[in-house]
């Protein structure tokens, strides 16, 4: 899944994503390539047989791929579509939408590992 929903984003932050404008489609690219290569350090981690190691990047990929849709849902709050057109802000939306849950998943990783 990971294989064709991946190469699906890939093909669109390289072709269609420019249409808006080149920070949406960079912002597009890093964050597939992002949610990409989580996934292949998870996947060799579990060919490795480190199942750990493979839980904790598999989780990481999993935050990053819920990123598209918190993404989705932040475009349709009132008061974020109230701050410009879609082009002006989707690559700020695009952070915000990996970087902060991933941080989170990460405070929340470090917290469980002290208990």
């Amino acid at each position: 899944m990971v294989v064709v929903s991946g190469s699906c984003a890939v093909y669109l932050s390289l072709s269609t994503a420019y249409a808006v404008n080149w920070a949406y489609a960079f912002s597009l690219q890093v964050w597939v390539s992002v949610w990409l290569s989580s996934a292949v350090v998870a996947y060799r981690a579990a060919w490795r047989k480190q199942f750990r190691l493979h839980e904790a990047w598999m989780t990481r990929s999993y935050v990053v791929l819920v990123a598209f849709v918190i993404g989705a849902l932040i475009f349709r709050l009132p008061k974020v579509a109230a701050l410009g057109n879609f082009a002006e802000i989707s690559p700020s939306i695009f952070w915000f939408s990996w970087s902060v849950p991933l941080y989170v998943y990460e405070l929340f990783r470090a917290s469980a590992a002290k208990l």
